[in-house]
């Protein structure tokens, strides 16, 4: 992708891309796993011989290889930071909708009806607001932010 904007870029150019970050949704994931992990729903992440079949689709950047793949590419002036955030919701039902429509995405695709879905998504909002109340109506973010010169 860098080599790519390396190529579209002028001379002197600016790359200033802010990405997820390999701290994105740390704390969020790591409850959505252990629900993964529960009795409940284990065996739909799992084959006949309980070995895990879900491939972690997630992949968020580390600040020292990103430097490191723009150096190679030779731009100049590289400045990478992660920056921590979170985004607070006013409302539970909010909450889970985001939590739905947009974090389990890759998750739901195992589940066969609605009925599941939404039996896990309530399940992960459940968790948190029990056995994660830092997390109750968040999501942590771990933004990736790039500025390098060509």
């Amino acid at each position: 992708m860098f080599e790519r904007f390396w190529q579209i870029l002028k001379r002197s150019g600016q790359l200033l891309i802010q990405c997820e970050g390999h701290t994105d949704l740390a704390k969020t994931l790591s409850i959505v796993n252990k629900v993964i992990e529960s009795n409940e729903f284990n065996n739909y992440f799992c084959n006949s011989e309980s070995e895990d079949i879900w491939p972690q689709r997630w992949y968020f950047a580390k600040k020292e290889g990103t430097e490191k793949i723009l150096q190679e590419i030779s731009f100049r002036n590289i400045q990478v930071f992660l920056e921590d955030r979170e985004a607070k919701f006013h409302t539970q039902d909010e909450y889970f909708l985001f939590i739905k429509t947009i974090v389990l995405i890759p998750y739901l695709k195992y589940f066969s009806n609605d009925t599941l879905k939404d039996k896990f998504a309530r399940s992960v909002v459940e968790e948190i607001d029990t056995n994660a109340k830092d997390l109750q109506w968040k999501i942590d973010f771990g933004r990736l932010n790039i500025n390098a010169i060509k």
